[in-house]
């Protein structure tokens, strides 16, 4: 195992290599990096970054959450949507592929903290997501059945960490054009 960074934190995958962003101890800025498997690491500016993490559009992105490049977790769709959330904040917001804003998940209203969102593809010929909520605190009754029924109006349980839904399933709509959808709920 080799340490990249003593510092470093909020990893986007690209290619054969992942950026990430460096702050010391104090709080303080060190910079924005890209690393190589070829064992390189290149100093990037903020722009560079943020393009790799949220797109194209990632200055309109970016206005909804201070322009903070670093801090709110995404997630790039095989479809260009991006989805974001800050960890200060509850609401999920959606963007289209154009890098307009189409959706806000309000359902968690003041619920605390998520940390992060992760996605996955799974299936060439489906529409399909794996999302990864990693929450400070349970999420429970009234809140989590508006956020479920935000995204789909039937879930199969598998006990109280993970909910699957499909269009296969009798009568199942779900939002967004997903033909699948799997949420794992874990607390940090």
């Amino acid at each position: 195992m080799k340490l990249i960074s003593k510092y470093g934190w909020s990893i986007v995958p690209q290619g054969n290599s992942f950026l990430y962003y460096e702050m010391n101890s104090k709080g303080e800025e060190i910079g924005y990096f890209r690393y190589s498997f070829e064992n390189s690491i290149v100093k990037i500016d903020k722009d560079t970054y943020s393009k790799c993490k949220y797109g194209n559009g990632y200055k309109n992105i970016l206005k909804y959450f201070e322009n903070d490049a670093v801090v709110p977790s995404s997630i790039m769709c095989g479809d260009g949507t991006v989805i974001v959330t800050e960890f200060k904040d509850s609401y999920i917001h959606m963007f289209d592929r154009n890098d307009n804003l189409i959706w806000i998940n309000e359902s968690m209203g003041s619920y605390n903290n998520i940390y992060s969102l992760a996605y996955e593809r799974k299936f060439d010929n489906a529409t399909a997501a794996e999302v990864r909520l990693e929450l400070y605190k349970p999420l429970e009754g009234t809140a989590k059945d508006d956020f479920l029924n935000s995204i789909s109006n039937r879930w199969l349980y598998f006990g109280e960490k993970e909910v699957l839904s499909c269009v296969a399933m009798e009568g199942c709509r779900l939002s967004h054009n997903l033909e699948m959808v799997n949420i794992f709920f874990e607390l940090v």
